[in-house]
């Protein structure tokens, strides 16, 4: 076990105190939303039993100009003012309590994450072994030297130099494939190239000058002119050299 890492039982009891908590918390919202909308309490007089009905007063009719309505009672502009001042509150408590929940869904999958059985968690990297152990250490150098060498001839025909590094790279991709190295899981037709053919640090500046000059004719959009085929074919004769 880990050291610093909780139990189960341990995990299991402070999630139940955060539900617990929680729960109140909501609780507590829902109390305090209900009591804003119900306003301030009105008490009446208790009804003694007299049963006398009270004498009805007859309104007179309103005549000449209307009389001014009456300004709001006091009692209602505070009963106003508490509704929107706990309205507010109740509001922000609500927003605390959802980014509470979130934090907590978010920190108990962070948990799962890290406690799930090692068998799943280790089971690409025991895979992603296996694979390089069975590797050879070293690149068939023959099939190397004759890709470059196929290469420089592609590099030389009379076609259009876009087509031509085109080519070129694509016939150095195959030359990796063809050298005997499996190429990893992951590993990308440019990286696993990059490694195969590259030697040395100078060799893989020369190797990722060329790729990218690749990338730049067929996915960037660039017109490659007699300038940008001599360029590759000089990057080539650098990595012959180097395989000599």
């Amino acid at each position: 076990m880990r050291r610093g890492s909780r139990s189960p039982e341990g995990r299991t009891g402070a999630s139940r105190a955060l539900v617990a908590g929680i729960a109140v918390a909501v609780t507590f919202v829902v109390v305090m939303l209900v009591a804003s909308l119900q306003g301030l309490p009105t008490f009446r007089a208790i009804d003694l039993g007299d049963s006398r009905p009270l004498p009805e007063v007859t309104e007179p009719m309103p005549s000449g100009t209307p009389l001014p309505l009456p300004e709001p009672k006091r009692d209602d502009l505070l009963a106003t003012i508490i509704a929107v001042v706990m309205a507010v509150i109740v509001c922000l408590v609500v927003l605390a309590v959802i980014v509470l929940l979130i934090i907590v869904v978010v920190r108990r999958l962070k948990e799962m994450w890290r406690a799930r059985p090692l068998r799943d968690r280790a089971g690409t990297d025991l895979d992603e072994q296996v694979a390089g152990s069975a590797e050879p250490a070293v690149a068939d150098a023959r099939a190397i030297r004759r890709g470059i060498a196929e290469a420089i001839r592609v590099m030389g025909e009379s076609r259009e130099p876009g087509d031509a590094i085109i080519a070129a790279w694509v016939g150095l991709e195959q030359t990796a494939a063809d050298s005997g190295v499996a190429r990893g899981a992951s590993e990308t037709p440019r990286e696993f190239t990059l490694r195969i053919i590259a030697r040395r640090a100078a060799t893989e500046r020369d190797v990722v000058a060329l790729v990218d000059l690749y990338e730049r004719v067929r996915f960037g959009g660039l017109v490659a002119d007699d300038g940008d085929r001599r360029t590759a074919r000089t990057l080539l004769e650098r990595l012959e050299e180097e395989w000599r």
